[in-house]
């Protein structure tokens, strides 16, 4: 009797971590790699980089660094580059102590990994110089892009 209730129960733990088969033979395996070419076809890396920014005032392009309706974005990177003094500061949203996500004391890039930051319709990144910045700016920003119901299983 302990055999067959321990069948059964790595039986179910298989079926319910992909494992194995559901009763009736059907394509567990198969199946969910239908699936995960669906989830992945809703979503693509973007690479979007906007005109140079003088460095002064703030630099807020909300169709350049910010979703359009029904998309979420996971940025990856964040990159300001080609100036030569100064600190580039990284908002999420409009400039303000709350929303500061990174200070770019020289050129270089930013990775926030993972789901570190993530945009939704509404949100978008803005740059402000923290101290008085030297040269034009140029910022560029990788993210994967997709539609907005998928952003609940990216995060798992």
């Amino acid at each position: 009797m302990t055999a067959g209730i321990d069948f059964s129960l790595h039986g179910t733990l298989d079926l319910i971590s992909g494992r194995g088969q559901p009763p009736g033979g059907g394509d567990a395996l198969g199946e969910r790699d239908t699936a995960d070419r669906a989830f992945a076809s809703r979503m693509w890396p973007v690479n979007t980089a906007a005109p140079q920014w003088s460095g002064l005032g703030t630099y807020d392009v909300p169709q350049m660094f910010g979703p359009m309706p029904g998309y979420a974005w996971a940025i990856r990177s964040v990159t300001a580059a080609t100036f030569t003094a100064g600190s580039v500061g990284l908002y999420k949203g409009l400039p303000a102590d709350c929303n500061l996500r990174y200070v770019f004391l020289a050129a270089g890039s930013f990775f926030p990994g993972g789901s570190g930051m993530i945009l939704l319709y509404g949100d978008r990144l803005t740059f402000a110089p923290v101290a008085a910045i030297t040269g034009p700016v140029t910022i560029s920003v990788e993210m994967i892009q997709m539609t907005s119901d998928l952003l609940p299983r990216f995060l798992m």
